[in-house]
């Protein structure tokens, strides 16, 4: 025997719509066995004309005593989900209704009512944390562009599955205070409202949303799939990062290592990242010595170091944003300058003793190198133009 399952109307109080739904699909030969709060299930038969009603009990269990009432008056208990119980009748029986009193019907839906609203709060509140806290991810130190491109994009589908609940709460509230209004007023439910309106909308926003959240899962999956790190290669310069050898352009360099596990140099390293934004970026970290030099100030033996970050954007019109961001981020004190280049697209330098920060965009590629050596400023310029060339198309 053939079933299927359907997207429920998404607000569980529009009684009326869902009886009507109910006795649609029934007239159709689907009859209803089972709900959930996101699907009916139906299972094929002969088509019926029945007529269901729904009805509630306050502490989600209905009596026996109240069964066996409705039995005898007609009405047999298909399902329930929660407080919800849904009856059925054949529409030739002429069954009396459940609720001949609008009045006190409405009284019966008095707690549930206040139990939705301390649920509505509730999801106000998570809402609100949920606001505060991907504020506080994407902008605690000023740099959303680049949290973005980074790939740590999933609080945004967090805040859009957020949206939706307190959109789904909100609605149940009105509705409820709607129906227990129109009761208290005397107006019997319609059992008969149209209702393929009122699931057209949240169909649709479900579906947006589920598309969202598919979307995210598989961007993840591919981000955790590629994301890694190695050592960097003592020789071999193919990646699209500027080398410590290429700058300091002495044979007497050699590397200051330090392993995790004996597997992982920290201090000559390498990592891959993926995101939909940026399918390309490295990081990079590298540590050297030249035995027998001393710093300047005689503070010890010379032990230069570089940091390259590289990306490659999909959208080269965020690369003004993110080397502002990577500005922001990098720069903790004094002046960075910002100079014309016949290079670059952009160009920014921050000099300091001992220390150089250069920031620049061209074309799709996005980099940034602090150098913490003597080597001078042309020499890491023409360094970054031979690996961004790489990048930038």
């Amino acid at each position: 025997m053939r079933k299927v399952k359907r997207k429920m109307i998404a607000n569980s109080w529009d009684f009326g719509e869902h009886e009507r739904w109910f006795s649609d699909m029934a007239k159709e030969g689907w009859h209803l066995r089972k709900v959930g709060w996101s699907f009916a299930h139906f299972e094929q038969g002969e088509p019926k004309d029945t007529q269901y009603r729904i009805d509630t009990s306050s502490n989600k269990k209905m009596s026996a005593a109240d069964k066996e009432m409705f039995q005898e008056a007609g009405w047999h208990h298909i399902t329930k989900l929660g407080e919800f119980n849904v009856f059925s009748s054949p529409t030739e029986l002429q069954a009396p209704e459940l609720h001949t009193d609008p009045v006190e019907q409405a009284y019966t839906l008095k707690d549930l009512a206040k139990r939705l609203q301390r649920s509505t709060i509730q999801t106000i509140i998570l809402c609100i944390l949920g606001v505060a806290i991907a504020f506080a991810f994407w902008f605690f130190d000023n740099t959303p562009t680049l949290t973005f491109i980074r790939g740590d994009f999933q609080l945004v589908v967090l805040l859009l599955t957020l949206a939706f609940s307190l959109f789904t709460v909100l609605q149940s509230n009105l509705s409820i205070r709607r129906l227990r209004k129109g009761l208290q007023e005397g107006k019997a439910i319609n059992h008969n409202a149209p209702w393929r309106k009122k699931r057209r909308i949240p169909l649709a926003l479900s579906s947006v949303l589920i598309t969202l959240l598919s979307a995210n899962l598989v961007a993840l999956s591919i981000q955790i799939m590629l994301r890694d790190t190695e050592t960097l290669p003592v020789e071999g310069n193919d990646l699209p990062i500027v080398r410590l050898s290429d700058i300091e352009q002495n044979p007497n360099l050699v590397r200051e290592e330090h392993f995790m596990n004996n597997e992982l140099d920290m201090l000559n390293r390498y990592s891959y990242n993926w995101s939909p934004i940026a399918p390309l970026q490295y990081e990079s970290d590298e540590s050297g010595i030249i035995p027998g030099q001393l710093w300047r100030d005689l503070s010890g033996t010379y032990s230069p170091s570089l940091r390259t970050e590289v990306y490659r954007l999909n959208f080269p019109r965020l690369s003004e944003k993110l080397l502002a961001d990577l500005v922001r981020r990098n720069i903790y004190e004094g002046d960075v300058m910002e100079l014309e280049s016949a290079v670059f697209d952009s160009l920014f330098i921050q000099e300091q003793e001992g220390s150089k920060k250069v920031f620049v965009a061209k074309g799709k590629g996005v980099m940034y190198v602090a150098y913490y050596g003597y080597a001078d400023t042309a020499t890491i310029l023409s360094m970054i133009e031979d690996k961004i060339a790489l990048i930038e198309n």
